[in-house]
């Protein structure tokens, strides 16, 4: 056994290395700053929502956004440049909230956490989720069939996906088989209010009924 591990050592030493291919990746390496022209647009499309935290409503702060903006500008740039999240915009108002219509209300596991946060952290945070989505798409770094975290994508397009491709490959006389991992939530597969469960079923009734 020993001699033929040395063989088979032997033999190998001889090999030539495999020329792995390199292929150049875009890197990220900064945030890019924040203008007052996007801080002002951003106010302006943000629903008229406020929370306790909040030192004025979000209505008045839509009001006045021409003349805060170039000020909330100079206060998001700085999180962009240290990297550092603003201890401040971390705190919320935390309530529980039912998971879903019908549990039981004096069942503690039924409620799930609902945080609050103030505008000016949820405006930061669109902010910074605007730069590196922006980098992965003009770079096309984003998988083609994601729908989470994407302009004009949803769990409701991620659905009608799934769903088409039942229908093509019904229509093509192939058998297909649905997979859903994720929490209690869409056990009932009513996603979206699109009812995947029922319309698979009437999919396969149509196709074998031909």
């Amino acid at each position: 056994m020993l001699g033929e591990r040395r063989d088979n050592a032997s033999s190998t030493a001889t090999t030539p290395l495999y020329d792995v291919p390199c292929r150049a990746t875009p890197t990220i390496s900064e945030l890019a700053p924040v203008t007052a022209e996007e801080v002002e647009k951003m106010i302006g499309s943000s629903p008229n929502k406020s929370c306790q935290l909040d030192p004025a409503p979000t209505w008045l702060a839509k009001d006045m956004r021409t003349l805060l903006s170039p000020s909330i500008a100079v206060l998001f740039n700085l999180p962009l440049t240290t990297g550092c999240f603003p201890t401040e915009f971390k705190e919320a108002v935390v309530r529980p909230r039912l998971k879903k219509t019908g549990l039981d209300a004096s069942e503690r596991k039924n409620y799930r956490p609902m945080s609050n946060l103030s505008f000016l952290s949820k405006l930061l945070q669109r902010v910074v989720q605007t730069r590196p989505q922006a980098f992965l798409n003009t770079n096309g770094l984003m998988p083609e069939m994601q729908s989470a975290y994407r302009r004009h994508h949803s769990t409701e397009t991620a659905v009608t996906k799934v769903y088409n491709d039942l229908l093509s490959a019904a229509d093509n006389g192939q058998l297909s088989a649905l997979c859903l991992l994720g929490n209690a939530e869409i056990a009932g597969l009513d996603i979206a209010g699109l009812d995947i469960e029922g319309r698979v079923r009437r999919v396969g009734h149509c196709r074998t009924g031909h």
